[in-house]
Parts: structure tokens; C-alpha cells; sequence
């Protein structure tokens, strides 16, 4: 039997969503919340590892995930889509945004996050697999046109308000959790050590070793996880940060290439060219 939710406890306010896809192979670095955060996926096919718990999301599953776990996605069959919305389970509670805080950066502050209210008894991170876009969608596509009046505030949250009741009075779905265990653990340590130092010089033999793994054990067991090795990870965050530098910095080529960790910067220019689909100097200019 489940256990009786305190429905009077909830009066949920919004405090920001939006509605983005993510191509195939796209992997997101490891984040925090603040609030909660309600995800419905409406195509494509996705990987959410939340703590310790790995979910395949589909097209009709719904997540919702708790403030003050280290969660990240992959994108693994097809342009996955995705609505988030934001929220708290009470008003009243003070404003954070933006809401989530990425863990590389070494800002995340536990203080802020705004948990769900004691008694509340729903299960979290909240899963739900195969709901019908068509329940969803009527509620969804208002909610997301209410504007910022006082009129359009009100009626943003009766409507998530009711958002929220259709997917807690159908929580049936199947919990699928994949990946766990001591490989996820591994896995998360050596993602977490990789954001915070890809700028620097990594070895994959001496990190193995720092993990207490053999190199051909650790990239199998990230690569399945991730989708790609340890090293071409390390790659994409350099290239990605370096894409940042050559758009919103006066460096050149040779000093974001240097910065990003390239000490070569012809090889970074040919990498560049290869994974991102434009040279460094066209950006550059």
C-alpha cells in the first residue's frame, strides 16, 4: 500500500523551465540543483545518472530530481527532447537562481538547496516510464505560454499544480535502473576528476592507478557508461572550453589552445577542425 501524500503540503511555484534537445552522444558535466527539477522527455532516448542511480529515459518518461545530488545526462539514440521545469513544492522559499550550479566550478553551496517538505512522502528521484504525451501536452504547452502578470503567474502554477497531481496519481511506471553499483561509483569519481582538472596534463595510466584500476578496465567501464573513453572526454571538454575562449576572449589559436591544455598547437588546430566542424581561426575572425 502506498503511503497517503500530504496534498495540502503542496502549492508549487516555478521558478524557471525551458524546453531543449540535445544531438546524439551529447554528455553533460556533473551538476547540483537547488530546487527540484521535473523532467519530461518527448523524443529521443537519454541516459540520467542521478547519486547512484542510473535511468534510461524515453519518449513519455518522467523524472523528477531532488536539490543536492550530483546529476548528469547522456544523449543515446536520436535528437532527445526534453521539457524542465524548476520548481519548489511550497511558495515562500527564496529565490535561487539560476537554480543548479555545475561542480567543476567548486561554487555549490548545500545551504541553498530547498528540499522537498517533510511527511511529503514521494519518493525521490520520482521515475515514471510511459505516460501518454497526449495526458501531458495539454497541460504542458499552457503552462509554458503563461506570462509574468499576476494573472499569468496563477495560472502557471495551477496548471504545474495540475501537471504534478497527473503524474503522482500515476505513478505505476517501472523503475528501470541500469549501471549501478561499483561501476557507476567508479565512473562518477573519474568523470567528477576529469571535469575539474581536464585543463591540466592527465595520464590515463596514472590516473588508473589513482582509481586502483587497470587502464583497460577503467576506459571499458567509462566508456559504457559515457560513451566515450576517459581521454576522448578529456578532449571534448578542452575543445569545448577552447570554443568558449576563441568566442568570448581576445585570445588567439596558440593562447586558448595553451589554456584549454594543448601544448601543440597545431595538433589542437587539426583535432578542432576534425570534432567541432570549423577551424580554431574561423571563429577566431
Amino acid at each position: 500500500m502506498h503511503k497517503r501524500i500530504k496534498t495540502e503540503q503542496i502549492n508549487p511555484r516555478v521558478n524557471l523551465w525551458w524546453r531543449g534537445t540535445w544531438n546524439l552522444a551529447y554528455v553533460e558535466q556533473s551538476r547540483y540543483l537547488y530546487d527540484h527539477e521535473l523532467v519530461v522527455f518527448t523524443s529521443g532516448k537519454s541516459q540520467v545518472v542521478v547519486g547512484e542511480k542510473s535511468f534510461t529515459c524515453a519518449k513519455g518518461d518522467v523524472l523528477i530530481i531532488p536539490p543536492g545530488i550530483r546529476h548528469w545526462t547522456r544523449a543515446l539514440d536520436g535528437m532527445v527532447e526534453r521539457y524542465c521545469f524548476h520548481f519548489d513544492w511550497v511558495p515562500g522559499l527564496p529565490s535561487v537562481l539560476p537554480p543548479f550550479v555545475y561542480e567543476s566550478t567548486g561554487q555549490y553551496k548545500s545551504l541553498r538547496c530547498k528540499y522537498a517538505p517533510e511527511g511529503l512522502n514521494i519518493k525521490m528521484p520520482f521515475y515514471l516510464t510511459g505516460v501518454p504525451l497526449q495526458r501531458l501536452l495539454p497541460l504542458i504547452n499552457p503552462l509554458t505560454g503563461c506570462d509574468d502578470s499576476r494573472e499569468g503567474m496563477l495560472k502557471q502554477r495551477g496548471l504545474f499544480l495540475l501537471l504534478l497531481a497527473e503524474l503522482l496519481a500515476g505513478a505505476r511506471g517501472s523503475v528501470k535502473t541500469s549501471h549501478g553499483g561499483k561501476s557507476l561509483r567508479l565512473v562518477q569519481a573519474l568523470k567528477q576528476r576529469i571535469e575539474n582538472d581536464f585543463r591540466q596534463q592527465l595520464s590515463m595510466i596514472l590516473l588508473a592507478k589513482e582509481f586502483k584500476v587497470t587502464p583497460g578496465h577503467m576506459t571499458r567501464t567509462f566508456r559504457m557508461i559515457v560513451g566515450i573513453s576517459p581521454l576522448e572526454y578529456v578532449h571534448r571538454l578542452r575543445l569545448e572550453e577552447a570554443y568558449r575562449l576563441l568566442s568570448d576572449t581576445s585570445m588567439n589559436v596558440s593562447e586558448a589552445a595553451s589554456e584549454v591544455g594543448f601544448d601543440d598547437a597545431n595538433y589542437f588546430s587539426r583535432l578542432f577542425r576534425k570534432k567541432m566542424g570549423i577551424s580554431p581561426c574561423q571563429i577566431r575572425k
